[in-house]
């Protein structure tokens, strides 16, 4: 499963252009890598996607040449569906948001949903894959013919009516 890799390399780095030589000459090695990069006065972006096994390859390449963890500066983005539910505001025609998740492809199948705001009460906190999403509610495993968006909206509801 690819996911999205985002680099920032600060370009006041001793390193930089080498490594940033480094890693363009990586992605391109791959071919299948989609990339792209962007400049900025201070700070360089390269973002591709590729699956975590190959960047992991990177990873250790960058560590054995120039004894840095690209993991430090790079920030992941996983596949990801939001879930939201409103109310009706009485005598009005607005609406207000009373519940918000994410929910997060870590695996092919598996995705685990995170509550991101709204009205939560009385929930045990549990522990999810990931930090900085919101609080984990529960893990899905999708087979390979369901629909992600039916099975994870109907996972949510099913959980508002159950746990939360």
């Amino acid at each position: 499963m690819d996911i999205k890799y985002s680099l920032i390399l600060e370009k006041d780095e001793e390193y930089y252009d080498a490594l940033k030589a480094n890693i363009k000459l990586f992605i391109k090695k791959q071919k299948t890598l989609k990339h792209r990069e962007q400049n900025e006065k201070t700070v360089s972006f390269l973002s591709f996607y590729t699956t975590e096994e190959v960047f992991a390859i990177l990873e250790n390449e960058i560590k054995s040449e120039f004894n840095i963890c690209i993991s430090d500066f790079t920030i992941i983005t996983y596949p990801h569906y939001h879930i939201t539910r409103y109310r009706d505001i009485v005598g009005s025609d607005n609406f207000e948001e009373i519940h918000e998740s994410i929910a997060v492809n870590l695996k092919v199948g598996y995705w685990e949903v995170y509550y991101q705001g709204g009205e939560l009460e009385n929930f045990k906190e549990k522990s999810g894959s990931l930090k900085d999403y919101g609080i984990y509610i529960f893990a899905v495993t999708l087979k390979e013919d369901d629909d992600v968006q039916t099975t994870l909206e109907t996972a949510f509801d099913t959980w508002m009516q159950n746990d939360s």
